[in-house]
This record gives structure tokens, C-alpha cells and sequence, in this order.
């Protein structure tokens, strides 16, 4: 992820706070394989329910991808992946 694309995390989060539910967010983290091939798996759940999924050959690009998907789904961003 390069420095002039938005964190979709970060704009998940600030979503969250703005809307009273950071407590709704949980996040669900798996790796298979082994290094330097490990690939994560984030998923995303608003109030107990996924709705975000994400992989990576890093976690954190993992969860920026699960919070990118949930962030178009609720339609607070336009489609489009992220790197």
C-alpha cells in the first residue's frame, strides 16, 4: 500500500467512531503457509456479523482489505479494490 491511497482501516475506524460502534468491530485473523509464504486471512465483523474478507501476503494488508470490502458494502465508499 503506498502513502497517497487511504487506509481503509483508518476509515473504517473513523466510521466507527463517528457512528458510536468501534465496540460493534471485531476481527477474526488466520496465516497458512510458512515464511516467506505465509498468506493472512482477515475477517471482518460488524456487531457479531462478517462483513468484510480479506488476503494477503501481510496482515496488515489482510485487514485493509477486509475493511475495504466492508466499507463498500455499507456504502459509505465507491467500489474498487485496493492493491
Amino acid at each position: 500500500m503506498s502513502s497517497n491511497k487511504p487506509s481503509y482501516t483508518m476509515l473504517l475506524h473513523k466510521w466507527a467512531q463517528n457512528a458510536g460502534r468501534l465496540q460493534d468491530i471485531t476481527w477474526e485473523e488466520s496465516s497458512r503457509g510458512q515464511n516467506p509464504h505465509v498468506v493472512w486471512t482477515v475477517i471482518l465483523k460488524l456487531a457479531d456479523q462478517p462483513i468484510g474478507s480479506g488476503s494477503g501476503n501481510r496482515k496488515k494488508v489482510a485487514k485493509d482489505r477486509a475493511a475495504h470490502q466492508a466499507l463498500a458494502i455499507m456504502g459509505i465508499i465507491q467500489t474498487g479494490g485496493p492493491d
